[in-house]
Protein backbone atom coordinates (compact mmCIF):
# COMPACT_ATOMS: atom_id res chain seq x y z
CA UNK A 1 0.00 0.00 0.00
CA UNK A 2 1.54 3.38 -0.98
CA UNK A 3 2.55 5.76 1.76
CA UNK A 4 1.99 9.52 1.42
CA UNK A 5 5.04 11.75 1.20
CA UNK A 6 5.92 13.65 4.39
CA UNK A 7 3.74 16.70 5.00
CA UNK A 8 6.70 18.97 5.73
CA UNK A 9 8.11 20.31 2.45
CA UNK A 10 11.54 19.13 1.37
CA UNK A 11 14.29 21.75 1.46
CA UNK A 12 14.23 23.89 -1.69
CA UNK A 13 17.69 22.58 -2.58
CA UNK A 14 16.42 19.05 -3.11
CA UNK A 15 15.36 18.61 -6.72
CA UNK A 16 12.92 15.75 -6.16
CA UNK A 17 10.08 16.90 -8.45
CA UNK A 18 11.68 15.78 -11.73
CA UNK A 19 12.54 12.38 -10.28
CA UNK A 20 9.02 11.93 -8.90
CA UNK A 21 7.43 12.78 -12.25
CA UNK A 22 9.62 10.35 -14.18
CA UNK A 23 9.28 7.46 -11.79
CA UNK A 24 7.02 6.90 -8.80
CA UNK A 25 8.43 3.79 -7.14
CA UNK A 26 7.16 2.64 -3.79
CA UNK A 27 10.66 3.42 -2.41
CA UNK A 28 10.24 7.14 -3.13
CA UNK A 29 9.27 7.97 0.49
CA UNK A 30 12.39 6.12 1.70
CA UNK A 31 14.53 7.88 -0.89
CA UNK A 32 13.03 11.21 0.20
CA UNK A 33 13.59 10.50 3.90
CA UNK A 34 17.26 9.66 3.36
CA UNK A 35 17.82 12.58 0.96
CA UNK A 36 16.34 15.01 3.48
CA UNK A 37 18.51 13.53 6.21
CA UNK A 38 21.72 14.02 4.20
CA UNK A 39 20.62 17.47 3.02
CA UNK A 40 20.61 18.63 6.65
CA UNK A 41 24.40 18.29 6.80
CA UNK A 42 26.42 21.27 5.60
CA UNK A 43 29.23 18.79 4.91
CA UNK A 44 27.23 17.16 2.08
CA UNK A 45 27.84 18.84 -1.27
CA UNK A 46 26.03 16.44 -3.61
CA UNK A 47 23.25 13.87 -3.48
CA UNK A 48 22.85 11.82 -6.64
CA UNK A 49 20.43 8.92 -7.03
CA UNK A 50 21.90 6.09 -9.08
CA UNK A 51 20.68 2.82 -10.45
CA UNK A 52 17.21 1.80 -11.53
CA UNK A 53 15.42 4.44 -9.44
CA UNK A 54 17.35 7.15 -11.29
CA UNK A 55 16.89 5.64 -14.74
CA UNK A 56 13.19 4.96 -14.36
CA UNK A 57 13.61 1.20 -14.76
CA UNK A 58 12.98 0.27 -11.14
CA UNK A 59 11.82 -3.26 -10.57
CA UNK A 60 9.39 -4.35 -7.90
CA UNK A 61 12.09 -4.56 -5.22
CA UNK A 62 14.91 -2.21 -6.19
CA UNK A 63 17.52 -1.01 -3.76
CA UNK A 64 18.09 2.70 -3.21
CA UNK A 65 21.49 3.86 -4.52
CA UNK A 66 23.01 7.20 -3.53
CA UNK A 67 26.24 8.90 -4.43
CA UNK A 68 26.98 11.32 -1.58
CA UNK A 69 29.57 14.04 -2.14
CA UNK A 70 31.18 15.31 1.07
CA UNK A 71 33.60 18.20 1.57
CA UNK A 72 37.05 16.66 1.19
CA UNK A 73 38.33 17.65 4.63
CA UNK A 74 35.13 16.38 6.31
CA UNK A 75 35.00 12.98 4.60
CA UNK A 76 36.90 10.93 7.24
CA UNK A 77 34.72 12.19 10.13
CA UNK A 78 31.54 11.88 8.05
CA UNK A 79 32.43 8.29 7.15
CA UNK A 80 33.13 7.47 10.80
CA UNK A 81 29.72 8.86 11.84
CA UNK A 82 27.75 7.20 9.01
CA UNK A 83 26.71 4.09 10.99
CA UNK A 84 25.28 6.22 13.79
CA UNK A 85 23.48 8.47 11.33
CA UNK A 86 21.94 5.57 9.44
CA UNK A 87 20.95 3.52 12.49
CA UNK A 88 19.64 6.35 14.67
CA UNK A 89 18.15 8.73 12.11
CA UNK A 90 17.40 6.55 9.07
CA UNK A 91 16.28 3.37 10.80
CA UNK A 92 18.98 0.96 9.65
CA UNK A 93 18.76 -2.22 11.71
CA UNK A 94 22.44 -3.12 11.52
CA UNK A 95 25.63 -1.19 11.02
CA UNK A 96 26.48 -0.86 7.35
CA UNK A 97 29.05 -3.03 5.65
CA UNK A 98 31.55 -2.19 2.93
CA UNK A 99 30.15 -2.65 -0.55
CA UNK A 100 32.59 -4.98 -2.30
CA UNK A 101 30.74 -4.91 -5.61
CA UNK A 102 30.75 -1.18 -6.40
CA UNK A 103 33.58 0.12 -8.58
CA UNK A 104 36.32 2.20 -6.96
CA UNK A 105 35.45 5.76 -7.94
CA UNK A 106 37.68 7.50 -5.41
CA UNK A 107 35.42 7.02 -2.40
CA UNK A 108 33.93 4.19 -0.36
CA UNK A 109 30.66 2.29 -0.65
CA UNK A 110 28.42 0.97 2.13
CA UNK A 111 25.29 -1.17 2.25
CA UNK A 112 22.56 -0.68 4.86
CA UNK A 113 19.32 -2.52 5.57
CA UNK A 114 16.62 -0.02 6.47
CA UNK A 115 13.11 -0.77 7.64
CA UNK A 116 10.52 0.88 5.41
CA UNK A 117 6.78 0.24 5.35
CA UNK A 118 7.26 -2.93 7.36
CA UNK A 119 9.86 -4.36 4.96
CA UNK A 120 13.63 -4.41 4.78
CA UNK A 121 15.05 -2.24 2.02
CA UNK A 122 18.64 -2.15 0.84
CA UNK A 123 20.25 1.29 0.74
CA UNK A 124 23.60 1.59 -1.01
CA UNK A 125 25.61 4.70 -0.17
CA UNK A 126 28.78 5.68 -1.98
CA UNK A 127 30.63 8.46 -0.16
CA UNK A 128 33.10 10.44 -2.24
CA UNK A 129 35.14 13.58 -1.75
CA UNK A 130 33.50 16.63 -3.33
CA UNK A 131 36.60 17.20 -5.46
CA UNK A 132 35.99 13.83 -7.17
CA UNK A 133 32.29 14.36 -7.97
CA UNK A 134 32.81 15.99 -11.42
CA UNK A 135 34.93 13.01 -12.53
CA UNK A 136 32.52 10.46 -11.05
CA UNK A 137 29.58 12.15 -12.79
CA UNK A 138 31.36 11.64 -16.12
CA UNK A 139 31.61 7.92 -15.37
CA UNK A 140 28.19 7.11 -13.91
CA UNK A 141 24.60 8.01 -14.67
CA UNK A 142 22.33 9.46 -12.04
CA UNK A 143 19.81 12.11 -11.11
CA UNK A 144 21.09 15.05 -9.10
CA UNK A 145 18.94 15.81 -6.06
CA UNK A 146 21.30 18.25 -4.38
CA UNK A 147 24.28 20.23 -5.59
CA UNK A 148 26.06 22.74 -3.40
CA UNK A 149 29.39 24.48 -3.90
CA UNK A 150 32.29 22.38 -2.70
CA UNK A 151 34.96 23.56 -0.28
CA UNK A 152 37.55 23.14 -3.03
CA UNK A 153 36.86 26.63 -4.33
CA UNK A 154 35.69 28.71 -1.38
CA UNK A 155 34.18 32.04 -2.32
CA UNK A 156 36.59 34.92 -1.88
CA UNK A 157 35.67 37.86 0.25
CA UNK A 158 36.58 41.27 -1.06
CA UNK A 159 39.49 42.81 0.78
CA UNK A 160 38.25 45.77 2.82
CA UNK A 161 39.85 48.99 1.71
CA UNK A 162 39.97 51.97 3.96
CA UNK A 163 40.70 55.53 2.97
CA UNK A 164 43.98 55.98 1.12
CA UNK A 165 46.94 57.34 2.97
CA UNK A 166 50.19 58.64 1.52
CA UNK A 167 52.05 55.51 2.70
CA UNK A 168 49.58 53.10 0.98
CA UNK A 169 49.70 55.06 -2.29
CA UNK A 170 53.46 55.40 -2.52
CA UNK A 171 54.61 53.97 -5.85
CA UNK A 172 51.04 53.04 -6.97
CA UNK A 173 49.79 55.89 -9.07
CA UNK A 174 46.88 53.80 -10.41
CA UNK A 175 45.74 52.16 -7.18
CA UNK A 176 41.92 52.30 -7.00
CA UNK A 177 41.80 54.14 -3.69
CA UNK A 178 44.65 56.59 -4.44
Amino acid sequence: MPTALPTAPAPAELQLAALAEANRPRQLPLLTRIAELFALSSKVTHLIVRGSLASGTAERLPDVDFLVGVHDNALPAFTAALDDLMTVAAGALLPGWRDGIVADLGGVGFVFLVQHEGKMEQVDLYLAPASQIPQIRREIAGKVLLERPSARSPPRRPTPRGPASPSTCAGRSRAPSC
